[in-house]
């Protein structure tokens, strides 16, 4: 009975992604070798949600993935402008990036089309994952093995 209790009240706990596992495996698929240090200083990882500040000249973005909306049959790899990158597809969300003007101030709804076309990147909520791939394919497919054990995502067949 008190096996019974633990497995259906508690199943937070006793089923919480590992976010060290989470945080290594993530962080050597979008940094390579160096892992975080080359990504930002600045990340938290809390089970299946990873964070992290990035950015470009001209803004600083917070990007939030959610792991446990990931679709891991529809993983894809392939070449954009030169540079092989790796495709999580999801449900809405999986990805998340809000960006700032350098000065730390959210950049207001107004001028998110402007942010878009100079920067080239979709902010808000959005339905896939994409990073470039700086190691071999197959150490991220291992590297992204690890997420999924912890973060099964979302089911399917195909």
């Amino acid at each position: 009975f008190i096996v019974f209790c633990l497995i259906v009240l508690l199943p937070g706990p006793l089923l919480a992604a590992n976010s060290n596992v989470v945080s290594g495996a993530v962080g050597f698929m979008l940094g390579g070798d160096e892992g975080w240090d080359s990504i930002s200083s600045d990340y938290k990882v809390n089970g299946c949600k990873v964070t992290f500040k990035s950015g470009n000249l001209l803004f600083d973005f917070v990007v939030t993935d959610d792991y446990s909306k990931a679709n891991y049959n529809s993983v894809e790899t392939g070449y954009v402008n030169g540079t092989n990158h790796m495709v999580i597809s999801g449900k809405p969300g999986i990805r998340e990036v809000t960006p700032y003007h350098k000065n730390g101030n959210p950049i207001p709804e107004d001028q998110l089309i402007a942010a878009t076309l100079m920067t080239g990147q979709d902010f808000g909520a959005l339905s896939q994952i994409s990073f470039p791939i700086s190691v071999s394919v197959s150490r991220v497919k291992k590297a992204l093995r690890d997420v999924q054990r912890e973060c099964p995502g979302k089911t399917s067949k195909y």
